[in-house]
């Protein structure tokens, strides 16, 4: 996965298993001439759960995120936020590429 240092939302994120020969390419052109404006990170192996789509449960990608707070010491928040990509087979979960949010319980 190779994506832009900057930027926000998922934009510009190219996994490159699922890119097509035309945009590897041209990423392979851009990062020639600019490397230092990208970053590169292994693909992960996110999870998939039962989600509601178009009145079916389907399996979509979803990834958690937990919140640490850090003062004196670091304490993780009992919860998150569950981030899941509505469109089948994308591994990019973020709200503005088609993303979406689940419901995250902690039972105790």
């Amino acid at each position: 996965m190779i994506k832009p240092r900057h930027g926000s939302g998922g934009t510009g994120v190219v996994i490159g298993a699922h890119a097509a020969t035309d945009d590897l390419d041209r990423l392979a052109r851009e990062l020639e001439a600019h490397p230092e404006r990208y970053v590169t990170q292994p693909i992960v192996a996110l999870s998939r759960h039962p989600t509601v789509c178009d009145g079916r449960l389907e399996p979509r990608h979803i990834d958690l995120r937990a919140f640490a707070f850090s003062g004196d010491g670091v304490q993780l928040m009992p919860g998150g936020l569950t981030r899941v990509a509505l469109d089948a087979c994308t591994l990019v979960v973020n709200s503005s590429q088609h993303g979406g949010g689940k419901d995250t319980w902690v039972l105790d």
